[in-house]
């Protein structure tokens, strides 16, 4: 990869990155621009730079990713006192589907990221944000 190639990919995954971030702000959900548009670019440099200086398989560093992040999204999920809804589902979704199209903005330019960016903004309108759609999640407190 040149240098041009390199900055182009790392463009992409930012401004990816920062549009599903300005979808979310839109919308008034916290996890906006700023915050996806990083996600996506550290994801992006993370494949990048591994590969780079290793020349190692991608699939490895995008498996910690996708892991590393999976673990940052459970912070965000919370569950109300009463422990009968749980909120940032949503919020924690997005930010993992943001990582994985950075590294996908690497390991399979252009095609694949501009697809994922697609489906990730149809999927996350607010008319499928409706509680009347799904039940909320119930957790028992029975000891059993």
């Amino acid at each position: 990869m040149d240098i041009l190639d390199i900055a182009v990919r790392l463009g992409v995954a930012t401004l990816i990155g920062v549009l599903l971030g300005l979808n979310r702000d839109l919308h008034g959900k916290s996890t906006g621009v700023r915050t996806l548009g990083l996600v996506c670019l550290g994801s992006a440099l993370a494949v990048l730079s591994i590969h780079a200086a290793t020349g190692t398989e991608e699939s490895r560093v995008i498996q910690g990713i996708v892991t590393g992040v999976g673990f940052l999204g459970a912070g965000v999920i919370i569950r109300s006192e009463k422990g009968h809804h749980v909120h940032g589902l949503t919020t924690a979704a997005c930010v993992w589907v943001t990582a994985c199209v950075g590294a996908a903005c690497v390991a399979a330019f252009p095609a694949e990221p501009m697809r994922m960016w697609s489906i990730s903004t149809r999927v996350n309108k607010p008319e499928n944000d409706d509680p009347s759609i799904a039940e909320p999640i119930q957790f028992s407190t029975d000891a059993a």
